[in-house]
């Protein structure tokens, strides 16, 4: 089997002892955070919610971070989007779905000093996904964008989706 140089990879699921809330807070807490960079096709309010205080701290500390949502489903609220873009750190964009083609992702990004994490499974940015859903998410660890080939085709999917969306 060849070695992806992924290192720790972990199903993280919503339980008694964690929740994938607690796993997104540990990750952008982390001293070495540079940034960070997330797609789903969800958000409410009451998910970003959980994710505000946070998102303050990272912009006193000038961590910049960019967000993809959709308008699959119409279910991304108006009031998150205009939070959101209150944050001078972090940008925002919306995939606009049409009735051939959908927006589902649910992808975490973040980017340190000396490797990435990425979380890729089932969790939205909404209260029930991140604390109490049964959700299904992995998290996989890898040092090197340039000499690790999934770590670089998850990085260069997000940012060609990121030409494709909308402001």
């Amino acid at each position: 089997m060849e070695n992806l140089g992924i290192i720790s990879p972990k199903l993280i699921s919503n339980t008694n002892e964690s929740s994938f809330y607690d796993e997104l807070i540990l990750n952008l807490s982390d001293a070495d955070l540079k940034t960070f960079y997330f797609s789903v096709a969800f958000i409410n309010y009451s998910g970003l919610q959980l994710l505000l205080d946070l998102f303050k701290v990272l912009e006193q500390r000038n961590i910049k971070g960019r967000v993809i949502t959709s308008t699959y489903l119409n279910f991304t609220d108006i009031k998150s989007l205009e939070k959101l873009k209150t944050l001078s750190n972090v940008d925002v964009k919306v995939y606009v779905t049409d009735k051939f083609k959908g927006f589902h992702t649910k992808g975490y990004i973040f980017e340190y000093t000396d490797y990435y994490k990425v979380l890729i499974g089932s969790s939205n940015i909404t209260q029930s996904a991140l604390k109490s859903n049964i959700e299904w998410n992995v998290r996989l660890v890898a040092k090197d964008r340039h000499h690790e080939p999934f770590l670089h085709e998850i990085l260069s999917t997000f940012h060609a989706l990121w030409k494709e969306t909308e402001p």
